[in-house]
């Protein structure tokens, strides 16, 4: 143990006591810590004083291991070496340090090889280190093939070749043991080999017997029965070692008979019975077993067809059927020529020759009875009076399960179970499967869907039963019945309708189907326009009703407001339209919301509001009912305001709102077919699909109000005519000037010639 203190043998007399606390202790020197060694240095080399390859420590190198170390107390040190991977010489320890020569015998690729080192002086003071030789590296590669016969015996030999990679000595080795060293096991050299030839080695029983392979390597294997472990310990030139190994086992001992069924001297055998001969040995040729067997009369006359069936190596019987015996008559079985895998002949022996005498027998049989076997009972012959076991195979058959055996095949015979051992009666038996219906269960999912799913059903096999109805729902899908895989691949049932139980449990899962959604614009009081027509989705379609235009329908009230759409909305009487995307999951109703008309909103002939009446107006002009007045979006060209004698009489326009569409009648009225007011009674306009062809030429008042109002749909600078007259003039009507942001009117002569504004009215 190493001591960080040393206390030395006491040298105080009987008559000195120890010293107490706080008294001063005599030669306390003796109490100094003794100092551990030092090393000073370490000197590794391979055994020729040249540095070691650190990356490639292979079996065989031997390294040369100098220490340099001292004690500060000038006491003799001892050094001591060990190492997992191999073995060191004694130490040679002089005053200037020690050397030592290490032995590498156990490498494994990749893995550190180290030398560890302890130095320590006469009193336990230590000190150790762990000295890296480098990294292991395994040799060249051997390749030792498999005999060419796994067994032999003493007078035979079996082949083997061997390659290595690498070119040098081999050398051949039994061992049962593991060979680990192989630097240390190989004690002598045998040849030397190229790389990559192939080297024949004879492995020779132990009294190997006969000639060689010219070139070959003969190996006699130690004598006696059992496995031998052969090694190949390969050196190449680098003193890298390698392993090999293979196995051959040597059998000299014949196998015999151990036992046979009938035994000798057995009656009441079968015309064809089964014979089982046991031996003493499990590794036999087989193809000595096909004509082992001879079943004689007791005249000496063979007998009957010897069929060979089968070895079983673990219970180590060889199985033969005999056909064609005589009933009531004697015979001899007569074993021979059985080898076994090294060649020994199977030895005779009292077992290896029986008799036995044949009696009348009877067959037992096996009906599936509806089922059916994978691998059916072989129906077997009895003497009467002999046991029967019941084969332990089982039948199957869908939906039902096996109960048993009977003699019967209603099941009202004699019940017999597998396994079972009863007495051959002397008759043929048959042994029908008995089976019991199975009741499997129908179970139901929802499949997503949500409300109450119907209970499940439980019934035998192959009943016929009525699938449910469901009140099942699910938001965008509609039920369309039962399947048999939750995502509808497998089979499809209606629901109400007739459903066999499988022979198995079930689960019927409900099928959904997308639903068709129709989306439908309502006309909500529409009188102008037509509404876009229905359309279908699949459920869960995305739309956005914004993307539906509406700008060409219009709610035009004879007594009330009147409105333009401006979107669409699920709800009647919305005020807001809806511009979001939605996912249709039903049918969808989609109602106009309305916006009441305003100055300045574009009207029914795509003309801008100007004038609103507080209600509907029937006035003195005409009898036609109005509230709204709307203005072309533009004029038209050039134009006299009268045409023949119109141009020098006057014709009594009037300058009123709502007098513009009498005085445009009153103008054409008299004669007046290519001035502003014919044009404009004639003007026709197609706005958003609808055609509007009741234009008029507004008078003063209604042209004022266009301009106040309307005032972009004209450019600066220009004259217009209106519908009224200067009735102080017979020959002078009004028109409107806009010049320099300014508004005004003036009076012009019939035949002069400016732009005509159309403008209309509902």
């Amino acid at each position: 143990m190493k001591k960080s203190v040393i206390l030395p043998l006491i040298l105080l007399t009987a008559s000195v006591a120890l010293a107490s606390c706080g008294e001063t202790i005599g030669n306390a020197q003796d109490f100094v810590p003794n100092k551990a060694p030092i090393i000073e240095n370490v000197i590794l080399t391979d055994s020729n004083g040249n540095p070691i390859d650190k990356n490639s420590v292979t079996i065989g190198l031997k390294a040369y291991c100098v220490v340099k170390a001292l004690d500060p107390e000038r006491a003799p040190l001892t050094y001591t070496f060990s190492s997992p991977n191999g073995s060191t010489t004694l130490p040679s320890v002089s005053p200037d340090g020690c050397s030592v020569y290490f032995s590498v015998e156990n490498v494994q690729a990749g893995i550190p090889v180290s030398l560890r080192m302890t130095v320590s002086d006469d009193k336990d003071a230590s000190v150790g280190v762990s000295i890296t030789v480098g990294t292991g590296k395994l040799g060249a590669t051997v390749t030792m093939n498999n005999p060419e016969s796994a067994y032999v015996r003493k007078d035979t030999m079996t082949r083997c070749t061997f390659t290595s990679t690498a070119t040098g000595w081999y050398q051949v080795v039994e061992s049962s043991a593991d060979i680990t060293n192989p630097a240390a096991s190989m004690t002598s050299l045998s040849k030397y080999a190229a790389a990559g030839s192939v080297i024949t080695l004879n492995l020779a029983g132990n009294e190997y017997i006969g000639g060689i392979d010219a070139g070959a390597v003969k190996f006699t294997l130690s004598a006696g029965d059992g496995v031998k472990k052969i090694w190949l310990l390969f050196k190449d030139d680098n003193n890298y070692y390698s392993v090999g190994k293979t196995s051959v086992t040597v059998d000299n001992t014949p196998p015999a008979v151990t036992g046979t069924s009938p035994t000798n001297g057995e009656i009441n055998i079968p015309s064809s019975p089964e014979i089982n001969i046991v031996l003493s040995e499990s590794t036999i040729d087989a193809s000595s077993l096909a004509s082992a067997l001879t079943v004689k009369k007791s005249t000496g006359t063979p007998e009957g067809t010897v069929s060979y069936l089968s070895f079983d190596g673990a219970s180590k019987t060889a199985r033969y059927s005999v056909s064609g015996l005589a009933l009531n008559t004697q015979y001899t079985a007569t074993v021979s020529g059985i080898k076994d895998l090294a060649g020994n002949t199977l030895i005779s022996n009292p077992l290896s020759v029986f008799s036995f005498t044949t009696t009348a027998t009877y067959a037992v049989s096996y009906n599936a009875n509806g089922g059916s076997f994978s691998s059916a009972p072989v129906s077997i012959s009895y003497a009467a009076g002999k046991p029967v076991t019941v084969t332990a195979i089982t039948p199957t058959r869908t939906g039902y399960s096996f109960t048993g055996w009977n003699t019967s095949s209603d099941g009202t015979g004699s019940a017999r179970e597998g396994g079972s051992v009863f007495s051959m009666p002397a008759d043929d038996v048959i042994l029908y499967a008995q089976w019991s219906i199975n009741s499997y269960t129908v179970t139901f999912d929802a499949n997503s869907g949500t409300g109450t799913v119907p209970s499940a059903i439980t019934g035998n096999y192959n009943k016929p039963i009525t699938l449910p109805t469901t009140s099942l729902t699910r938001t965008g899908y509609n039920f369309s019945g039962w399947n048999t895989a939750a995502n509808g691949s497998g089979t499809n049932y209606t629901a109400g309708g007739s459903y066999t139980i499988p022979a198995s449990n079930i689960t019927l899962y409900a099928k959904w189907t997308l639903k068709t959604c129709v989306v439908k614009f309502d006309s909500d009081g529409v009188n102008l326009g037509s509404v876009p027509s229905s359309f279908t989705h699949t459920a869960f379609t995305t739309f956005n009703p914004a993307s539906y235009a509406c700008d060409n329908i219009f709610k035009i009230d004879s007594d009330g407001a009147s409105y333009r759409c401006i979107g669409w909305n699920f709800f009647p009487g919305a005020t807001t339209a809806l511009n979001a995307t939605y996912s249709i999951v039903s049918n969808v109703d989609l109602f106009p919301v309305w916006k009441e008309f305003v100055i300045g909103d574009t009207g029914p002939g795509g003309g801008v509001i100007f004038h609103i009446a507080s209600s509907y107006q029937t006035d003195g002009y005409d009898d036609s009912r109005w509230r709204y007045m709307e203005s072309y979006q533009g004029v038209l060209s050039q134009c006299s305001w009268a045409t023949g004698t119109a141009q020098s009489s006057s014709i009594g326009t009037a300058e009123g709102i709502g007098a513009g569409k009498s005085n445009t009648a009153l103008m054409v009225l008299n004669g007046n077919t290519a001035g502003a007011g014919d044009l404009c009674a004639n003007f026709s306009v197609t706005f958003k699909g609808n055609t509007f062809d009741d234009w008029y030429l507004p008078s003063l008042n209604e042209s004022k109000e266009i301009y106040k109002n309307a005032k972009g749909t004209c450019p600066d600078n220009l004259n217009i005519w209106t519908s009224s007259e200067d009735m102080s003039n017979p020959a002078i009507a009004r028109y409107i000037y806009w010049e320099f942001g300014t508004a005004g009117y003036r009076d012009k002569w019939h035949y002069d010639g400016f732009c005509a504004h159309p403008a209309r009215r509902f």
